[in-house]
């Protein structure tokens, strides 16, 4: 399995202790591929000798990490994680119990941070509001990278789409165009950690924005990213409407949470749609 790590230094150690415990049930190599400024390398090197340490570029986001660590993989199946989110305990049995029925892919929820900042849960929103827990078994469309294991022999048929990083959106068009399929396992759960702070994190998300509006799938026409980017000021109220309403329906109990958050969640929608702008207007296709 394969854990991006980027200054998670506050939540490196329980998730990679959470897994390391579980390799006595399930043999499985765990590949921690890190572009910290923070020491996340050093903690790793010092206290979990078994887990293999890879090094990205500092400029790489966690889709590059991941693909570094896909290239070092030898299983037949490969888990993604980030080194912010802390699986459950039985997390990888639970992933080779959901490919006994045959998907390519598999992921399940992500939840919310535990006694989260207004900060950690509006990351939380702004990334997963989604793939709120527990949702309902069966084949789906998306699945969350920061949860999520592929059959390799499935991922050796998207080279093209994981050329520039395993970013599993585009990987995931590929899958269902390959006639693959994606299945939800509401058991096989993570849970978000600290988020880190306000800038960095929007500067985080308007990178990951503008990739997602270079390379979105259904046309990368000139009249097409103009239109889009026309449309562009419905983005933030959009998105805020459509994390409320998965609040109200799934979590009702999170209100207080999405309440609290409103401020930063502001703050992180806000670079998403301007890094998403900045994508449409871009002439470099991001792939």
């Amino acid at each position: 399995m394969i854990v991006g790590g980027y200054n998670a230094r506050a939540t490196v150690r329980a998730c990679l202790t959470t897994l390391t415990q579980q390799t006595a049930v399930v043999n499985a190599e765990i590949i921690f591929v890190d572009a910290s400024t923070d020491g996340t390398a050093d903690l790793v090197a010092a206290e979990f000798p078994a887990v293999v340490l890879l090094h990205g570029n500092r400029n790489s986001l966690v889709p590059h990490l991941w693909r570094l660590g896909l290239d070092a993989a030898r299983g037949a199946i490969i888990a993604f994680t980030i080194a912010q989110c802390i699986p459950a305990k039985d997390w990888l049995s639970q992933i080779l119990l959901a490919h006994r029925n045959g998907p390519a892919g598999v992921g399940g929820p992500i939840d919310g941070p535990t006694n989260g900042s207004g900060l950690d849960w509006a990351l939380y929103f702004a990334r997963y509001s989604a793939y709120l827990s527990p949702g309902t078994p069966g084949f789906v469309d998306e699945i969350p990278g920061d949860n999520a294991a592929y059959k390799r022999i499935a991922l050796s048929r998207c080279q093209e789409e994981m050329r520039e990083g395993f970013w599993e959106t585009l990987v995931h068009v590929r899958l269902r165009a390959n006639g693959e399929k994606l299945q939800w396992s509401p058991q096989m759960s993570v849970r978000l950690g600290a988020a880190g702070n306000l800038g960095a994190t929007a500067a985080l998300r308007f990178r990951h924005g503008r990739h997602y509006g270079a390379t979105r799938p259904g046309g990368n026409s000139l009249l097409k990213r103009l239109a889009r980017v026309a449309a562009s000021p419905l983005i933030v109220p959009a998105l805020t409407a459509r994390i409320l309403g998965r609040v109200r329906r799934q979590r009702p109990d999170w209100t207080v949470h999405f309440l609290r958050a409103l401020p930063a969640l502001i703050v992180l929608l806000n670079a998403w749609a301007l890094g998403e702008i900045s994508g449409y207007l871009s002439s470099r296709k991001n792939r």
